[in-house]
């Protein structure tokens, strides 16, 4: 009997000492950072607090790249220009991502770009997307404070702030 606890005793130990190392800043999430993302009404700034997605940003292979989940649901307005069709036979709609070191969403006036001009994000005529990407020349500890922005369609003269969030540390 008194084996069967010291056992019990064994195992409740090692369950708690493995979920802390799950928890401990030094899991494989540790160094990421995330933006949720929410639609943003241009012409007035105003931005909804209803969620469409977020970003997930995360350490990439080289010092000076960030790897980018894309997760978009349920964004509002999608068609842009014509759309383009995958290999699935899905419509999609071009969308521009850009990260700007401006923190604030409803400062729909700010073009600047730190990290570049990102791929386009496909959304489909459903308002999901989901899309995996690096970017090159900027770091993780570089995002935090500063925001990324969808914007409708790829033509930049005639593109619209439809979707922002503020980047922050996870």
């Amino acid at each position: 009997m008194r084996r069967m606890i010291n056992a019990s005793r064994f195992i409740l130990l090692a369950a708690l000492v493995g979920g802390s190392m799950l928890w401990s800043p030094t899991s494989a999430y540790a160094n990421t950072a995330e933006a949720e993302m929410h639609p943003v009404d241009a012409p007035t700034g105003r931005v909804s607090s209803r969620a469409v997605g977020y970003l997930r940003f995360t350490e990439g292979k080289k010092a000076d790249q960030v790897k980018i989940l894309v997760h978009i649901q349920n964004l509002p307005d999608v068609q842009s220009e014509q759309p383009l069709m995958t290999e699935s036979g899905h419509s999609t709609y071009p969308h521009g991502l850009r990260i700007r070191a401006s923190g604030d969403c409803s400062d729909t006036t700010a073009t600047d770009s730190p990290a570049g001009v990102l791929p386009d994000v496909g959304v489909r005529q459903d308002g999901n997307a989901v899309l995996s990407m690096t970017a090159s020349g900027i770091t993780l500890s570089e995002l935090p404070g500063k925001s990324v922005v969808l914007y409708r369609g790829t033509n930049d003269a005639k593109r619209q702030i439809i979707a922002c969030g503020v980047i922050k540390k996870d």
